[in-house]
């Protein structure tokens, strides 16, 4: 083997990496940063000089060795992993910029990963080469549906293409075989659903998407939900959704991108680009675009196979972090396709007031600067009034920006203000009070278990409608048109202080263990500590000016968070509370604030970071009380930031896992009994909480559920230290409303 590195002069500083990754083979490779125009000419070349593989970061060579039916861009961060089998026998693989070992934490890891395709490809199965069969008749059909039921067959993986009328353009079903002598087949149909069929061939061909669906073998999918809800909404629902490539993504590597182009370069030896083959306009494109989709999800799902769930495989953490995380999808799912009421007629009140604050926002500010035309939500306008004001220094006009400029002279506090004004009611309007983004007056969302921590991700609705449900503001009206269904009143069931409880028996600092134990106001008690003032003299603002700092040190927060975590406004007010000097900065004052909750929690603040750092430093991962594992690709000691994230992994992570494991239980235990689901409604978990209805007359269910979440936050925790306590999270009592706004204090 010899191999011949194509890169560019940025790529020079950073060849030690490669080296690195091509490990004995490294004597047997040379570098050139010169830029090849021609296939021919780098062909000509290395061929006469006996190279076999050719690694390349030269991004303009992949629209000479690949051909695509996109007219998109060919870009080399959609191409890395791409191994390209050329004609002359040489072997071309794209890899991203070698800088990338240096600058994203898990750069080296992919370098190392991609490269062994050509270096140790016996890390990769051997796959049968991709093909696929257009399905338009009914022995077609059955041929399929024999495979799908097929003693051989032990998984089939199944995509969906769609249309943003939500109907469905294709169906895609790449059926895995494992013959007596284990021999490995995938054997990958398209079910065509263009428009224009007549009414009897839909109704065939949804009869056998129906009988497809409903065979027993397991299913895959990539973020099968997205998937499921269109199965659900024609009625051919899926039966056996075992196994998700995006769970088991995250379960191996949750620090790592989790879309199916990430996922093929990673777990697929052969990989190519297919991404953006359907967006030609061509149906046929569109098909193979369908079918590469099913291919690449079941390679990609028997390669995790084999990387963690084989016997021999001693290190079980990814198969555990898959059965702690993907029982959640089946609650998820149901809470998405139930979504919460939204009452039209509060909408268009609430829409109204925020269009009138807004337009008078705009009048005012108008006026004031005499500019007729300004706009306030234009950064360019904006950062020209900053400068106008005086405020050079801030580089952007974002609302950070602002909030510091409008503490600097009381006529900037009050053109600023009108500007955050204007800016938040429009926020407002385009975000959460458009009916376009609601579905037969629904409000819906998505929530999917992917992120870090563990804890669900939410967004938009695979119908292309409704939002991001767990940053909706409790302030500004959206939550009073947002409620519950006719019959039933809403919930929100509440983990009290779960992450600072969560906090204190992980790193066992007994005074955080002590206060979040007490019978005291949590926030009243911190005040008491930081402000040095009796607890029964603590006010509501001295109480409100504590929480942030409390939240914020948990996480090792800079002053500069701090200051905008608080506002300018409530900073200076802590100086004033605590008699500080009046020469004191924004910035000597949220030290000072932060260095008095490192003396009162002083494990919290100095040994926990500590221990982070000794555990990632030597054992590459951190493992929360339930079991779940998050494998580190960054350095906790080089990277503050990444420090930060990493101590707001553990509570956060055990947070997350309390109320998945107490969804999964209210999913099972209660909804799925007897005459149960039509008395109960999951609608969603927001953070420390789970949102739900009960039908008037059946309330007694909210001692039940608000009794398992108890019980699932119950965990054994071992801190740092090594001492062992029982953590359990007591579950403040929901009170009932009609709307979102209502259900709790």
């Amino acid at each position: 083997m010899k191999i011949q590195f194509l890169g560019t002069p940025d790529d020079e500083p950073y060849l030690f990496h490669l080296s690195d990754a091509l490990g004995k083979y490294k004597h047997d490779a040379s570098a050139n940063l010169r830029k090849m125009e021609y296939i021919s000419e780098i062909v000509t070349l290395y061929k006469s000089q006996g190279v076999t593989h050719i690694i390349t970061t030269q991004e303009h060579l992949i629209s000479k060795l690949c051909s695509t039916a996109s007219s998109s861009e060919q870009k080399l961060n959609n191409y890395a992993g791409s191994l390209i089998h050329h004609d002359s026998g040489i072997i071309f693989l794209f890899i991203n910029p070698l800088k990338q070992c240096v600058t994203i934490p898990y750069g080296k890891f992919l370098l190392t990963r991609y490269v062994a395709k050509i270096t140790n490809p016996s890390i990769y199965l051997n796959v049968p080469k991709f093909s696929w069969h257009l399905m338009e008749s009914p022995a077609e059909y059955n041929s399929l549906l024999s495979l799908l039921n097929h003693k051989d067959a032990i998984a089939t993986a199944v995509d969906i293409e769609t249309r943003k009328d939500l109907s469905i353009s294709s169906v895609s079903y790449t059926v895995i075989l494992i013959s007596p002598d284990n021999k490995l087949s995938l054997i990958t149909k398209v079910m065509p659903l263009p428009y224009g069929l007549d009414l009897e061939d839909y109704e065939l061909r949804f009869y056998y998407l129906k009988e497809f669906n409903n065979t027993a073998i397991p299913k895959i999918f990539q973020n099968g939900k997205y998937d499921c809800a269109y199965f659900q909404y024609y009625n051919v629902p899926v039966r056996s959704y075992l196994w998700d490539t995006q769970i088991l993504a995250t379960s191996a590597y949750c620090e790592l991108p989790k879309d199916l182009a990430m996922i093929g370069a990673f777990y697929i030896k052969d990989y190519l680009f297919w991404k953006n083959e359907g967006d030609s306009g061509n149906l046929m494109d569109l098909y193979y675009y369908n079918a590469l989709d099913t291919y690449g999800t079941a390679v990609a799902f028997l390669q995790w196979m084999k990387d963690f769930a084989l016997p021999s495989n001693k290190d079980t953490y990814a198969v555990n972090n898959y059965l702690l995380t993907f029982p959640t999808i089946h609650p998820n799912f149901l809470m998405e396709s139930t979504g919460l009421a939204a009452n039209i007629d509060i909408l268009n009140e609430v829409l109204a007031e925020k269009e009138a604050v807004k337009q008078q926002a705009l009048e005012n500010i108008r006026a004031s600067l005499g500019e007729p035309n300004y706009n306030p939500a234009s950064p360019v306008q904006t950062k020209a009034i900053l400068n106008c004001l005086g405020c050079k220094d801030l580089k952007k006009a974002d609302e950070k920006s602002l909030n510091r400029a409008a503490f600097r002279h009381p006529f900037n506090h009050y053109i600023i203000h009108l500007i955050i004004e204007y800016r938040k009611a429009a926020k407002l309007i385009s975000t959460y009070l458009n009916p376009e983004k609601l579905f037969k007056d629904r409000f819906l969302y998505s929530l999917t278990p992917v992120t870090d921590t563990g804890r669900n991700r939410s967004g938009e609705h695979a119908f292309w409608t409704g939002q991001n449900i767990q940053n909706i503001p409790r302030a500004g009206g959206i939550k009073r048109y947002l409620g519950t269904y006719p019959g039933f009143k809403l919930y929100e069931s509440d983990f009290a202080q779960a992450e600072s409880r969560d906090t204190a028996y992980i790193t066992g600092d007994t005074v955080l263990i002590d206060a979040v134990e007490s019978d005291k106001d949590f926030h009243k008690h911190n005040a008491s500590m930081f402000f040095g003032v009796p607890y029964d003299d603590v006010d509501k603002e001295l109480r409100q000016l504590g929480k942030p700092v409390n939240h914020g040190a948990n996480y090792l927060m800079s002053n500069d968070t701090l200051i905008d975590s608080m506002g300018l406004p409530n900073v200076f007010k802590a100086a004033d509370r605590l008699g500080l000097p009046k020469t004191f900065t924004a910035l000597n004052i949220t030290k000072h604030l932060l260095s008095l909750f490192a003396k009162t929690y002083k494990v919290v603040s100095s040994d926990y970071p500590k221990y982070i750092q000794h555990e990632v430093r030597n054992r590459g991962r951190l493992t929360n009380p339930y079991g779940f594992t998050r494998i580190c690709f960054g350095d906790p000691i080089k990277s503050r930031q990444y420090l930060r994230a990493l101590v707001a992994f553990l509570p956060q992570g055990t947070n997350a896992q309390a109320l998945n494991k107490a969804v999964v239980r209210v999913f099972y235990d209660i909804w799925k009994q007897g005459d149960n689901s039509d008395n109960l409604l999951i609608h969603a978990q927001i953070h420390d909480s789970l949102l739900y209805s009960l039908r008037e007359g059946h309330e007694y269910l909210q001692d039940q559920i608000e009794l398992l979440m108890y019980e699932s936050s119950k965990v054994n925790v071992t801190d740092i230290s090594g001492i062992t306590r029982q953590l359990h999270v007591p579950v403040d009592k929901a009170k009932p409303g009609f709307q979102w706004a209502d259900s709790k204090d």
